[in-house]
């Protein structure tokens, strides 16, 4: 029986062979992780920490009172400080808002005819970026979204880059409140996509040159922000072009405009004096990264073989070491494992021709009271003589 049955059980498995073989070289080929890309980091939040709180202290504030968020776009690292607390905005929120209108301008969804203005739009988005106008920021946002806190309010979220809505206040539809980690991302949406909002940064950078983030830099640096006071509050938001631009905010509270506006100063200027160092460093660990690459052993087959020098008799070159076998592919298992399915179907081709060639058996019924199975034997007839008539005797 296992003899019969032998020949069918190896075609299964040749045939098994032929079909796992692909898979798994194919497996071998998806499941390989692409090379991670290279990632640099510079930002010490510790260092960071002590350097904000520094200045805290030397103005006698309480540290619950000042909150700062920056992004740093060399690496893409984030840094906050008390970021989560949330505040009563001032003129912040006229930032996304002057964004939106942008927005719906540039993709033709705004008609500036049937908002029925007085001024043209460029005039007010300026007004209200460069001067913090009151009176065209609260204009728009009833020409334009019919004082729909809610909507706005949405507007906001859907521009805050890396938030999550969980994190919200209860009241954030209600009212205007904004975290310095909620406006750093709407900062870095306007950074990121600046195409898509014309001439917002163009306006910010024109605002307030001499006060906020301007206090202690003045015109070192290209800055672009957006600020906001009201009675104990004072808050600033937006870009200071350093080799590799932060985006900072600060905002605090419990001051007068005066004392507001120099805690500002006092840390965007920290802050820019830490991106210089940070540009530097980011570009020595770039240097560092490129020459392990360059030093990096290259594979012996890749190596070309180095040039004879020329003299006037060279001597013969010693044959060049063979090269190592490389890695072999998954096209090898694939092609090993057709050969596999080759063979099979070459057996079983043998194996149905020498099903159709051999003659059947016939089955003789089973034996009664004890004969042997036999064929009946043939009758066996007598011989009868044949007379030959003449051809003349056949005619008459």
């Amino acid at each position: 029986m296992l003899n019969k049955k032998l020949p069918a059980f190896l075609l299964a498995l040749l045939l098994s062979a032929a079909v796992i073989c692909p898979c798994i070289a194919f497996a071998e080929e998806t499941d390989a992780e692409p090379p991670a890309e290279e990632s640099f980091s510079v930002l010490d939040a510790e260092a960071l920490d002590r350097e904000i709180e520094s200045i805290i202290t030397s103005m006698n504030r309480d540290k619950k009172t000042v909150s700062v968020a920056l992004y740093f776009t060399g690496t893409g690292e984030t840094y906050y400080y008390n970021a989560d607390r949330w505040w009563y905005t001032a003129s912040l929120f006229k930032l996304p808002l002057t964004m939106k209108v942008a927005s719906m301008q540039k993709n033709g969804e705004l008609d500036p005819d049937a908002l029925k203005l007085n001024a043209d739009l460029e005039t007010i988005k300026r007004k209200i970026l460069v001067y913090s106008d009151n009176s065209w920021a609260y204009g728009l946002q009833e020409k334009v979204f019919h004082d729909d806190l809610a909507y706005i309010r949405g507007n906001d979220l859907s521009y805050s880059i890396g938030f999550d809505e969980k994190d919200l206040p209860a009241k954030f539809y209600k009212s205007y409140l904004y975290s310095a980690r909620f406006f750093l991302g709407i900062v870095r949406e306007l950074y990121e996509n600046s195409e898509e909002y014309p001439h917002v940064l163009e306006y910010m950078l024109e605002a307030s040159p001499t006060k906020y983030f301007h206090r202690v830099l003045e015109d070192r640096y290209a800055i672009a922000q957006k600020y906001g006071s009201a009675g104990h509050v004072c808050h600033a938001g937006g870009i200071i072009y350093t080799p590799d631009p932060v985006l900072l905010v600060v905002m605090n509270s419990g001051v007068e405009d005066l004392a507001g506006n120099k805690m500002i100063g006092e840390i965007s200027a920290r802050v820019a004096a830490l991106a210089e160092d940070w540009h530097a460093e980011l570009e020595e660990q770039k240097a560092e990264a490129a020459k392990q690459k360059e030093s990096a052993p290259v594979k012996p087959a890749e190596e070309k073989p180095a040039q004879p020098s020329p003299t006037p008799e060279p001597e013969p070159e010693p044959a060049p070491a063979p090269a190592e076998p490389e890695a072999s592919s998954h096209w090898g298992g694939i092609l090993a494992c057709a050969a596999v399915a080759l063979v099979a179907v070459l057996i079983l081709i043998v194996l149905r021709k020498k099903k159709t060639s051999a003659p059947e058996e016939e089955v003789l019924p089973d034996a009664e009271d004890g004969e042997a199975d036999s064929f009946p034997e043939e009758e066996v007839l007598p011989e009868v003589p044949v007379e030959v008539i003449p051809k003349e005797e056949r005619q008459s």
